[in-house]
């Protein structure tokens, strides 16, 4: 993934597991076991990415549920959305909790498996989701190594 445009860079986490495009006005931030992806000057919230091995093919959906049972309260599995394209499958669920909107998906593709998490106010929620949105179709598990 070396292309870019004018609106947008792109970033390949440092294992090569991932990849996505982000506004050139974000910044990212890579630690060993996560990727925060934020607009530093107006952002409402932040976008964090992380992946994991997984011993074989997984379903995102049944994978974010399992997630979701030990983590929020709890969950209406009708309102997890899940759908495929390519090779790669994806699942999500939002939900608030103590005045903080939420939005979680597993993107499943081979070997690995990325989610993606986003946190914001409750009332800012809807200011960022765009960008957001963009961001997460554009990730790719990067297909070199997920067929392996």
């Amino acid at each position: 993934m070396s292309r870019s445009n004018e609106r947008s860079n792109a970033f390949v986490s440092r294992t090569g597991w991932y990849s996505f495009y982000y506004p050139k006005d974000w910044t990212v931030e890579e630690s060993d076991d996560s990727t925060a992806v934020f607009d530093p000057e107006h952002g409402v919230g932040a976008l964090h990415i992380s992946a994991y091995q997984t011993p074989g093919r997984v379903d995102s959906k049944s994978e974010l549920i399992e997630h979701l049972s030990d983590n929020v309260p709890p969950v209406d599995e009708e309102r997890v959305v899940s759908f495929s394209s390519g090779s790669k499958n994806v699942a999500s669920f939002d939900y608030t909790n103590d005045g903080d909107f939420h939005k979680i998906w597993f993107i499943g593709d081979g070997r690995y498996l990325v989610l993606a998490n986003y946190v914001s106010d409750k009332e800012d929620a809807e200011s960022e989701m765009g960008k957001v949105e963009k961001i997460i179709a554009s990730i790719e598990v990067e297909p070199n190594l997920s067929r392996n």
